[in-house]
């Protein structure tokens, strides 16, 4: 059994991680976890759950563990397991679930940029599973009849990179308050997840985006 999640910020974001495993079957699980960064390092460790039971990996508690650096979270289980990662992020508590699977096209409803900066936060994390680089289309919908914009980007081969979604309103829409959605088109399967924070609220969220297309498993 293998997932992955592209949210990994201890150090940035984050002052706190701990990933969740439960094991429901009748037999131990051994868990190879690999922390994949944006630079291309690695870092993996292996969690042993005993049958029926939960166990926790505390990201911060591990020896040497890079920090101040974007990472997806990969996994790989002799058993079937269950997973989620809860986030302490900008003094508020995201979480997310793994994904089993990558998929050509994500979609996500929510994106807002008022017009003074420094008040909202977003970034999307795209996780890249394949063995080669992967050419993806990052389209932003505006509301009020503001039209689209695309940008494309190369993803590396087994890496996450992060894209703050401001840089891709531009021109008088950076000017206004602007709503938004977005999709991800990638040539080949990826994994897509998106942050917003508000600071004015506050409040904020992390989230998989909605999961369409063509799918293979991570």
């Amino acid at each position: 059994m293998r997932g992955a999640i592209p949210e990994g910020q201890v150090g940035i974001n984050s002052v706190s991680e701990i990933i969740g495993v439960v094991n429901p079957g009748t037999s131990s699980a051994t868990v190879t976890f690999s922390f994949l960064f944006q630079s291309g390092t690695a870092y993996r460790t292996v969690l042993t759950v005993p049958a029926q039971r939960r166990a926790q990996l505390d990201v911060m508690a591990l020896p040497n563990f890079p920090v101040g650096e974007p990472y997806s979270v990969f996994f790989e289980s002799t058993r079937p397991v269950t997973l989620n990662l809860p986030t302490d992020a900008f003094g508020d508590e995201f979480a997310s679930e793994f994904s089993d699977k990558a998929y050509t096209l994500w979609g996500f409803g929510e994106g807002f940029r008022p017009k003074r900066e420094g008040v909202v936060t977003e970034y999307l994390r795209l996780f890249n599973p394949q063995e080669g680089d992967v050419l993806v289309e990052i389209t932003l919908h505006f509301d009020g009849g503001l039209g689209e914009e695309t940008f494309r980007r190369t993803l590396p081969a087994r890496r996450v990179q992060e894209f703050d979604v401001h840089d891709f309103v531009t021109g008088d829409k950076r000017n206004k308050k602007v709503f938004y959605g977005i999709t991800v088109k990638a040539a080949q399967p990826v994994v897509a997840y998106m942050a917003h924070y508000d600071s004015f609220f506050p409040g904020g969220f992390g989230t998989l985006g909605a999961p369409l297309g063509t799918s293979v498993g991570v």
